[in-house]
């Protein structure tokens, strides 16, 4: 976690990040273009990658299924496009 102005991270920083990072369950962060950038120590353990594996990754890449894989990106550029309320990603 890194604030705006070069500093130390402050208190509440420092508490989000050792939440995240002690979080039994999976966190990830994924940038508008569907490029994974922070995954939290639970979900390099639920997706057995590590870190270096994940960070900079498209989410779809995952997917071993190419049918799936797009059917994920393009549900992935709809909610970032149109921002419907949110439902459950499903695929048939």
């Amino acid at each position: 976690m890194k604030n705006n102005n070069n500093s130390s991270p402050g208190p509440n920083e420092q508490r989000l990040s050792q939440l995240l990072n002690t979080l039994p369950h999976g966190v990830e962060e994924v940038d508008i273009n569907g490029v994974i950038t922070y995954s939290n120590p639970a979900h390099h353990h639920m997706l057995g990658y590590g870190p270096e594996e994940l960070v900079g990754r498209y989410i779809w890449d995952f997917e071993t299924d190419d049918d799936k894989q797009k059917q994920l990106r393009d549900y992935f550029f709809h909610l970032i496009e149109d921002q419907p309320v949110p439902t459950p990603f499903v695929t048939t």
